[in-house]
């Protein structure tokens, strides 16, 4: 074999080596996409996941504490940091089977 058939014959295995690497490279992105968009449907589907939030409510603009839908009357905490739910028997709120009031 000629030396310049050798130095084509090398070129044309480390183009094919390059075409082989960059499909194991896309290959290994594929996976790594689908392993990733797996874990976010999961995550986004799950009991307490972004995609469960059913509403948005102001409390602060809640006539009398009260939410359409929603048992009971809601405040806001005094320092701002949380939410106060005060519920009666008529609300239906149960925990354990037991219904709440107070």
């Amino acid at each position: 074999m000629s030396t310049e058939a050798s130095r084509a014959a090398r070129m044309t295995s480390d183009a094919d080596a390059d075409v082989d690497a960059d499909a194991d490279a896309d290959v290994d992105a594929r996976r790594e996409w689908e392993r990733w968009r797996e874990k976010r449907v999961r995550v986004a589907a799950a009991p307490y996941g972004p995609l469960s939030v059913t509403g948005t409510h102001w409390i602060a603009e809640a006539e009398h504490g009260r939410i359409a839908g929603l048992p009971g009357e809601w405040a806001e905490t005094g320092d701002g940091g949380g939410v106060l739910l005060e519920a009666t028997v008529a609300d239906g709120l149960a925990v354990d089977g037991e219904l709440l009031a107070g």
